[in-house]
């Protein structure tokens, strides 16, 4: 079967793509997304992912197999950057979801062009516990219903998710392939010259400790809480709140030795 992986250069993606080569016999189709356009990006940043794109694209066509890989974006993304707007008042968010229909239409108008049998995204329990990261308007789906998306790592009942942790992808991806990921959504590089190394570096000693999945797990809880993220959003106040705060807490290497010791792995 014919696999399109939308790539954006980072750790989900690139572990998806190792998986997809490694343990099926699937003929997958990487697909690196022009992204500088969303909310999250900066034009520097990207351009260090496309970097990135190659050099995974790379090293897996050598230590794996041999695939098809395709850089920029097939399908166009809109012209100027459109806005992700949250609407506080006091009880709840609500987003402007406009970028996101057009990630989900992208990635739909490459399989069709690429001849793709289904589109695996790389999502986690942390994609699915926050707010809403794709719409939810049947009209809009209708429009896609010819692309059989999947979500190989996660499983749904009712409202509840539950599967891959994203902390837990360091357990599966080659640590030679994990260095060459983009790890910063906010500057391409750190004062050492290389790209950002602080949380990746502790997620590795988290690793290296022998911190499992279900261990991932409880350390997500303890930063959704802290961060008031995801099911925890409830508990901030909405008026106030920043969503920067959860990047504060992942780069809190203060807070690790903390997790490792509850873990029962040292506090280091």
């Amino acid at each position: 079967m014919r696999v399109l992986i939308p790539a954006s250069g980072g750790l989900d993606s690139t572990t998806l793509l190792w998986e997809t080569l490694t343990e099926t016999a699937h003929e997958a189709v990487a697909v690196h997304y022009d992204e500088s356009w969303l909310p999250v990006r900066v034009p520097d940043r990207e351009a260090a992912a496309e970097a990135a794109f190659e050099r995974i694209v790379g090293w897996l066509r050598r230590e794996a197999r041999d695939f098809e890989a395709v850089q920029g974006s097939v399908a166009e993304a809109p012209t100027g950057p459109p806005e992700l707007v949250a609407v506080r008042d006091g009880s709840r968010q609500t987003y402007d979801m406009s970028w996101q229909r057009t990630y989900w239409r992208t990635i739909a108008d490459s399989a069709r062009e690429l001849d793709a049998a289904e589109a695996w995204v790389a999502f986690n329990t942390w994609n699915r516990r926050r707010p809403p990261l794709w719409p939810r308007e049947e009209a809009f789906w209708a429009e896609l219903s010819d692309v059989a998306f999947r979500l190989p790592w996660l499983a749904r009942t009712g409202e509840v998710w539950t599967g891959r942790s994203r902390l837990g992808n360091l357990r599966r991806i080659p640590a030679g392939l994990h260095a060459l990921t983009v790890r910063c959504n906010r500057r391409v590089q750190g004062e050492c010259g290389a790209c950002i190394p602080c949380r990746a570096r502790t997620f590795h000693e988290a690793h290296c400790r022998g911190l499992d999945d279900a261990g991932f797990a409880r350390v997500e809880e303890r930063i959704e809480k802290l961060a008031h993220f995801g099911r925890h959003v409830g508990t901030a106040d909405l008026r106030t709140y920043d969503h920067g705060l959860l990047s504060a807490v992942l780069n809190d290497i203060d807070e690790w030795p903390a997790w490792f010791e509850a873990e029962g792995l040292g506090g280091g």
